[in-house]
């Protein structure tokens, strides 16, 4: 995607300026040149899939389901990196339908038709257990609840969760070292919150959406 190439120019900046920079510019202006070079330097994977944000059951409209990717990176190699520093890209695109009929409405739910999030296995996390970190958190931002328990390597993240999920195209940088990326290889994609969930939509409840991809890349 354009946004990634534009994203470059942050790598290797400091956290610090690199939240700063993107919340005062944004990903910037992408150029010819760097999405012609970006096959360079880092290996670009792109998954197009299908999901079902919202699923009706017998005690209402609920969220529906969580798509695992599993990430095929020479892990092999990536251990024998050890402790050096690499960097992932995430970047994750949708389109979601505005509320037609709730002009200046605020709240986190009017507008989006649907919302989408993405998160990465910790290194030493089991598929198990990262499932149920991701249900935890999708209910808990479904009901409103505004501080989410932190995982410890939300901090790895440029963007980080909590700033990353702001409108519909999310882009976001881990870094850490070779061996930390080499034990995580799962991505998640899952469903928040929107206007069809809570209008409660025959023809949008268990409606099955292509989303535009979860595209990452990956250097060191």
């Amino acid at each position: 995607m354009l946004v990634s190439s534009a994203a470059g120019r942050l790598l290797g900046a400091s956290v610090g300026f690199a939240r700063k920079v993107l919340r005062r510019y944004g990903w910037g202006v992408p150029t010819e040149e760097r999405v012609l070079s970006s096959a360079a330097n880092a290996v670009t994977l792109m998954i197009q899939g299908s999901l079902i944000p919202y699923r009706r059951y017998p005690g209402g409209v609920r969220l529906g389901e969580l798509k695992l990717h599993a990430l095929p990176w020479p892990r092999e190699q990536l251990d024998e990196l050890g402790g050096t520093d690499v960097e992932l890209r995430v970047t994750r695109s949708y389109f979601v339908e505005p509320n037609p009929g709730r002009r200046g409405v605020r709240g986190q739910h009017t507008y989006p038709s649907h919302r989408l999030r993405f998160a990465m296995k910790g290194s030493l996390e089991s598929q198990a257990a990262f499932e149920r970190r991701i249900a935890e958190n999708a209910e808990a931002e479904d009901e409103g609840i505004t501080k989410v328990k932190k995982f410890e390597a939300d901090d790895a993240w440029v963007v980080g969760p909590t700033n990353r999920k702001r409108g519909s195209l999310h882009s976001d940088v881990w870094r850490g070292d070779a061996t930390a990326l080499a034990g995580s290889g799962m991505l998640a994609v899952y469903p928040a919150g929107g206007w069809w969930k809570d209008h409660d939509r025959s023809d949008r409840v268990d409606l099955l959406l292509r989303p535009a991809g979860v595209p990452g890349d990956a250097g060191g």
